[in-house]
């Protein structure tokens, strides 16, 4: 399947609702099921809730989210809202995972986050993706 890539975005302050308009939106434009996804929120939007809308509509697809001063669709730029990318893809090899950063050293959260990245890269090298980062 070819790598293919859609966006969603809404203004709606309900942190839920936008989410689900924005993901809708990003998942009428793929023709296959999403690989991984994008999300950027304003700071407005709870990211622990975007993460939850996130998993329930898509479970175990890798994630990044973080909150903007900005979100950017190639439709344009809104404020306040939640943008979203997703991108399906059988030439990408995807992972994504999270750290609670209050109350941890740094090297802490750079373990968490680096966990599983060895036997993905493992796989992904198998699968003649031989970079990583």
């Amino acid at each position: 399947m070819p790598t293919q890539a859609s966006s969603g975005r809404s203004i709606a302050p309900n942190t839920e609702e936008a989410c689900r308009e924005a993901l809708q939106v990003a998942s009428r434009g793929l023709s296959s099921p999403p690989t991984f996804g994008v999300v950027f929120a304003s700071a407005a939007h709870s990211l622990a809730t975007v993460q939850q809308q996130f998993s329930a509509q898509f479970p175990g697809l890798p994630m990044v989210s973080c909150q903007t001063a900005g979100e950017y669709t190639e439709v344009g730029l809104t404020k306040g809202g939640l943008s979203v990318l997703l991108v399906s893809s059988d030439e990408i090899h995807c992972l994504s995972e999270i750290s609670p950063v209050a109350g941890y050293e740094p090297e802490v959260i750079a373990s968490n986050l680096c966990a599983g990245f060895e036997e993905n890269s493992s796989a992904a090298k198998k699968l003649g993706y031989g970079l990583s980062s």
